[in-house]
């Protein structure tokens, strides 16, 4: 009877070690950045549990040091330690001006060498991350999403507070959710014009569109995206994309205000999840899955209309010679993006326009005596 019994302990441990196994999926240390005033925060501290709960040994620090005053700027060196830095939204729109170098109006260097996940959108500004030319908020920047029934403050909008999934290549960064689901990211917020969310519609290319506002029949303002790394962002004001500025490392936001990050969703966590999978992962695009495609499908591409690149997106439901090319309205192939055997899943591939004229174009794809077809703009 003893032996059984210290043999049902033994399975025991066994088992609740392999099920904290499974619930702790990543090693390693993470930067919590916030404001001085919310470094004790409770709703800060919801989502650092569930980072913590994921396996990470999180260290939560001020966002002082990122800022362009006096206060000494974190070096490479300093930072390497950490896999990715994560920015609450209760730091200010251009708290984050040193990830890329800044200091006042003045660039000494370059983006950080350190991965981004942040619930801020406003850091899309261009003086600030640099991926909206503007500086001031509004529908068609960045803003705010204040739930019906308050009046939200000039350039914020209201809305049901929920989100679109638009992403149609099943990329890590959706976190599994179907695309066409409309989730909520929070059930309720504490700030007091009522903003639950926050998106920004950025003008740099490429960008890994994940979720927009439901209410945004243009499909632009986006409350969750990915930037790869390399992608030149905006220097100024009313400038150009500056091809001197590019992002050192991957950069992901999910827009969620800092007064309702207490009441995060099992849907937001996903999305961060997917987040935090994809900026640690420099080789992850698309959710690993057992599930194949059943049928041949080509998506619309996004941006579109665009200038200059665009991405395009198919699924084959089985390994076959492919081929996805590009047309004018004359039946000239202008473009081949892809001729080779690819193996059965989602696919998504980048097509540069810098080279043609604005018009509309046709892309194809070939697979396996299928072929699809469908239109796209471009507009210089």
């Amino acid at each position: 009877m003893k032996m059984l019994n210290r043999l049902a302990i033994i399975l025991l441990v066994t088992l609740v070690s392999f099920s904290q196994i499974q619930a702790q999926p990543f090693t390693g240390k993470v930067l919590y950045l916030t404001t001085d005033a919310q470094l004790a925060g409770t709703d800060d501290a919801y989502i650092v549990a569930k980072l913590t709960s994921w396996g990470l040994t999180v260290d939560i620090k001020s966002i002082a040091g990122f800022k362009t005053t006096s206060a000494p700027v974190p070096t490479n060196d300093e930072l390497k330690q950490y896999k990715f830095a994560f920015v609450s939204e209760y730091c200010g729109s251009g708290d984050g001006a040193r990830f890329r170098g800044a200091t006042g109006t003045t660039w000494t260097g370059g983006w950080l060498n350190i991965p981004v996940i942040s619930t801020d959108n406003w850091f899309a500004k261009v003086g600030t991350f640099g991926f909206v030319v503007s500086s001031s908020n509004s529908a068609t920047t960045y803003g705010n999403v204040c739930l019906n029934g308050f009046t939200p403050s000039a350039g914020n909008i209201n809305g049901s507070g929920k989100v679109k999934i638009v992403d149609q290549s099943n990329h890590i960064l959706a976190g599994g959710l179907a695309s066409g689901a409309e989730i909520d990211l929070a059930t309720a917020t504490t700030e007091a014009t009522g903003a639950i969310i926050n998106f920004s519609v950025p003008t740099i290319t490429p960008i890994i569109p994940i979720a927009t506002v439901t209410e945004d029949a243009t499909g632009t303002q986006l409350v969750a995206y990915g930037v790869e790394k390399g992608t030149a962002t905006f220097k100024s004001t009313g400038g150009t994309i500056d091809p001197t500025l590019k992002t050192s490392a991957r950069i992901a936001i999910i827009g969620i205000a800092g007064q309702a990050l207490g009441t995060v969703t099992n849907d937001g966590f996903k999305l961060i999840l997917g987040a935090v999978k994809w900026v640690m992962d420099p080789t992850s695009d698309v959710e690993k899955t057992d599930e194949l495609p059943t049928e041949y499908t080509l998506e619309q591409n996004y941006p579109n209309p665009f200038n200059p690149t665009t991405k395009i997106t198919f699924s084959l439901p089985k390994d076959g010679m492919t081929s996805l090319s590009v047309y004018n309205l004359l039946g000239e192939k202008v473009a081949s993006l892809v001729n080779e055997e690819l193996q059965a899943g989602a696919h998504s591939y980048s097509f540069d326009a810098s080279q043609l004229s604005s018009g509309i174009y046709f892309y194809k794809l070939d697979s396996d005596q299928v072929s699809l077809t469908k239109k796209m703009m471009l507009i210089k």
